[in-house]
């Protein structure tokens, strides 16, 4: 199906250019991306329950830690390899990581590879898995 285009249409009228002489028109600044970050952090019901019911903090500072390198990630990798950098923002000592990564261990929902010095690799269960 052909259409034919009406050559009117795609001129400008005097008054548009009248008024981008002006600047009233086409000078519109495109709004800053914000860069916040994650301002919403999808947690599954057993993970928070499991949270609450040890009463231990840092063990949630973690697992936002470790949402958080998921995120960053360009490619969205499962599993995060869990840095000192990504622990940093959320003032976790390496004893509270120590222990909160056993309690997020015990909840099923993350799987710990630990290896003698080096970063462990934190796999979120509920994610897919992707590895490289």
């Amino acid at each position: 199906m052909k259409t034919k285009i009406d050559m009117d249409d795609l001129s400008l009228s005097p008054e548009f250019i009248e008024a981008w002489k002006k600047g009233e028109v086409g000078t519109h600044k495109q709004a800053r991306k914000s860069k916040i970050g994650i301002k919403f952090y999808p947690f599954p019901d057993a993970l928070v329950r499991t949270l609450i019911r040890t009463k231990y903090m840092p063990a949630l500072a973690l697992a936002a830690a470790i949402y958080k390198a998921y995120f960053k990630d360009w490619g969205n990798r499962n599993p995060v390899k869990l840095t000192s950098a990504h622990l940093a923002e959320f003032h976790i000592s390496r004893y509270q990581k120590l222990r909160a990564l056993k309690i997020l261990e015990q909840s099923g929902l993350f799987l710990v590879e630990r290896f003698k010095g080096r970063n462990p690799l934190i796999t979120m269960t509920w994610l897919r898995i992707q590895k490289d």
